[in-house]
């Protein structure tokens, strides 16, 4: 699920490090985050349309979270993952969220 996205990290680390640390640091949202965000919005909205719009925003600002530079830089830096072990965390990670949010339309 998420070894695409951290091969693309990793093929790119040294640069993509720099700018997600730049980026933190100044507080700086590049506008293709914000078209990011709006488009996961969309896709748990229309994947999962039993959600509160509460609860779908949580779900839909952890998958973002989840799958960005900061969380791959953060994993593989302070934690020392390796790129296997962090797609494997993530890809555990977006799984348990799904799973959850699929039980709750069940319940």
């Amino acid at each position: 699920m998420a070894e695409r996205t951290v091969a693309v990290f990793e093929e790119n680390a040294t640069i993509l490090h720099a700018f997600t640390m730049a980026l933190a640091a100044s507080n700086v949202q590049p506008p293709s985050r914000h078209h990011r965000d709006r488009k996961y919005q969309q896709m748990v909205e229309e994947s999962a349309p039993h959600l509160s719009p509460e609860v779908a925003g949580q779900a839909a600002a952890i998958i973002c979270h989840l799958h960005s530079s900061l969380t791959w830089a953060t994993l593989r830096q302070r934690f020392g993952l390796s790129a296997e072990a962090t797609a494997g965390a993530l890809t555990w990670a977006l799984q348990a969220l799904i799973r959850d949010l699929t039980l709750r339309n069940e319940e």
